[in-house]
């Protein structure tokens, strides 16, 4: 009573099965809970200066004209080479200041980030490096505060979970000044 089609269906779907199975075992295999060691990064505040006004206009925030607005230069030195196996599709790695303030205890905000996809372009280094995204604090203006800025990475594998690792040796700590006026 089976057909050509009922068989060809049969074994396509026994051939799946068999390969997710195969995928499931590899992904606990797999360790992707990787040492600190396998990978480097430093991070290096040269400068940071506060500004008060449009620095990053926002067309959808009236408040912006007196927002502070920080504005660093850092320098980036990576070596993630190490990395790369045969699992590992792409590394994205990004800076990331954190502060806190007395209603926000933790306050984290993205300054750089890359996606790097390929070994030979794992090793880099940025010199007098400007914040891609905008440092602003949640509650319009700044003070003094202390901060830390330190550098993330995830691998992002092709058969397995993601799982975030803290470079441990990135962090630097640095204060924001108070607002410098043109």
């Amino acid at each position: 009573m089976y057909n050509q089609l009922q068989r060809l269906n049969g074994v396509a779907t026994f051939a799946l099965t068999v390969a997710f199975c195969l995928f499931v075992a590899i992904s606990y295999v797999s360790d992707y809970t990787r040492p600190v060691d396998q990978g480097t990064a430093q991070v290096t505040v040269r400068g940071i200066k506060v500004q008060r006004g449009p620095t990053f206009p926002d067309a959808y925030d009236p408040k912006s004209r007196q927002s502070h607005y920080a504005r660093l230069a850092m320098d980036i030195e990576v070596d993630l080479t190490r990395l790369f196996d045969w699992n590992t599709k792409q590394v994205f790695l990004m800076a990331v200041a954190e502060y806190a303030t007395p209603t926000h205890p933790v306050n984290q905000v993205v300054l750089w980030d890359s996606i790097i996809q390929s070994p030979e372009d794992a090793e880099f280094k940025l010199k007098k490096y400007r914040n891609k995204y905008q440092f602003k604090d949640f509650t319009e203006k700044f003070g003094t505060k202390t901060a830390n800025l330190t550098v993330y990475w995830d691998v992002t594998p092709y058969v397995g979970f993601l799982q975030t690792t803290r470079l441990g040796q990135t962090s630097q700590t640095f204060t924001i000044p108070e607002v410098s006026y043109k």
